[in-house]
């Protein structure tokens, strides 16, 4: 006959420690996948909407210096260009910068959602 052996084997050496003693604050599953989706919803800073806004208006003060310094009729056509070219980064910039404030709004408000709920939690359990 075979002998049966256990596909594992405890070692004598391991020490089990309970765990410390912490108040904590119990939390129905509800509550707990609330949370754990508002925390999903906020997102890294909008990093990359900020530099494309800077070198939007960046471009913007280039080509407005452009404008300002082409001088004499030759350059006319070339000065209007400039003064368009301008307008136009710096009102893309412009956007692109309200677009990352309403991001970050949106980010703050979701955060601050996140503090009031636990805070009703903890408000649950107080002595």
């Amino acid at each position: 006959m075979k002998s049966k052996k256990p596909p594992y084997r405890l070692s004598k050496t391991l020490t089990m420690v309970e765990p410390k003693h912490e108040e904590a604050f119990p939390i129905l599953f509800a509550e707990w996948e609330k949370l754990k989706s508002m925390v999903e919803h906020i997102k890294d800073p909008p990093i990359l909407r900020q530099s494309l806004a800077w070198g939007l208006l960046g471009a913007a003060g280039s080509f407005l210096v452009g404008a300002i310094t082409l001088c004499g009729e030759v350059f006319m056509v070339r000065r209007i260009i400039c003064w368009a070219i301008s307008a136009a980064f710096a009102f893309s910039g412009v956007v692109v910068l309200l677009f990352a404030r309403e991001e970050r709004k949106g980010r703050k408000e979701t955060s601050q959602a996140v503090i009031r709920e636990m805070q009703f939690i903890e408000a649950r359990y107080k002595k």
